[in-house]
C-alpha cells in the first residue's frame, strides 16, 4: 500500500529549504557508508625510481626487474654467430679465389698470341615453354700447333653473355691462345665490370665474416 502523507509533510515537501536539507543529509549518509580508499604505498627501488604495491612497476623499471638471461642461451647464440661468421668467411674466400684466377686470365689474355678462327655452331634452343627458357649453343674452330681445336669460351670471368646475338655461323674470329696450353682460348680479352663486381662481393663477404668472428669472440671472452 502507498503511504499517505499528512498535510504537514506535504507542506514540508513543498518548501525548497527543507528539500535542500534532506538532500544534504542523504549525501552525508552515502559518504559515511562509502568504504575507505586503499592506501597506495610507494616503495623506493634501485635506481632512484619508485614502484607501487598495486599496479605493478613503473615503465622505466623494466631493466631493474628483468629476469637475468640464461647463460646457456647466451652461449648458444654466440656459437651460432661464430658459425655464421665462419660460413661467410670461408664462402667469401673460396668465391674470391675462384674468380680472381679468371679475372687474372682475362687481364693477361690481352697480351696473348692470336690465331684465325671461325664460328661453327651458333644457335639458341628452347628447353622450356612455361616459363620460356632458352639455351645457347656456341662453338668455334681454330688451328694451333698443327692441330685443330674447338673452343666454346667467350671470356673467362663475368659470364659468357649471349653469343647468339653477337656471332653467326661462318663468322671469322680472332682467337686468343693461352701460351701454356693452346687448347685454352678466349675471344674477348680484358676484364668487364661485372667480373670486378663479383670479385669485390666475394672479398666483402669474407671481410664481414672475419669481423663477425672477431666480435663474437670478444663477446664470449667478455
Amino acid at each position: 500500500a502507498v503511504p499517505r502523507l499528512s498535510p504537514a509533510q506535504l507542506d514540508a515537501l513543498s518548501d525548497p529549504a527543507h528539500i535542500a536539507t534532506l538532500m544534504a543529509e542523504a549525501a552525508a549518509r552515502r559518504e559515511a557508508e562509502r568504504p575507505p580508499p586503499k592506501r597506495l604505498v610507494i616503495q623506493p627501488v634501485r635506481g632512484g625510481r619508485t614502484s607501487a604495491d598495486r599496479g605493478g612497476p613503473e615503465p622505466g623499471d623494466a631493466d631493474d626487474l628483468a629476469t637475468p638471461a640464461d647463460p646457456a642461451q647466451l652461449a648458444k647464440g654466440r656459437s651460432r654467430g661464430q658459425l655464421a661468421g665462419l660460413v661467410f668467411l670461408v664462402a667469401g674466400l673460396a668465391f674470391s679465389a675462384w674468380i680472381v684466377e679468371d679475372v687474372a686470365r682475362d687481364a693477361a689474355a690481352q697480351h696473348w698470341q692470336t690465331t684465325p678462327g671461325k664460328v661453327t655452331v651458333c644457335k639458341s634452343e628452347r628447353v622450356s615453354s612455361d616459363p620460356p627458357r632458352y639455351v645457347s649453343h656456341f662453338a668455334y674452330r681454330y688451328k694451333a700447333g698443327g692441330k685443330w681445336h674447338t673452343g666454346r669460351r667467350v671470356r673467362f670471368a663475368g659470364g659468357q653473355g649471349d653469343p647468339v646475338r653477337t656471332y653467326k655461323v661462318g663468322q671469322k674470329l680472332k682467337v686468343y691462345l693461352d701460351p701454356e696450353d693452346s687448347a685454352v682460348s678466349t675471344l674477348q680479352p680484358g676484364v668487364i665490370g661485372w667480373a670486378w663486381a663479383q670479385l669485390i662481393a666475394g672479398l666483402v663477404a669474407a671481410a664481414l665474416g672475419g669481423l663477425y668472428l672477431v666480435l663474437a669472440g670478444r663477446r664470449q671472452a667478455g
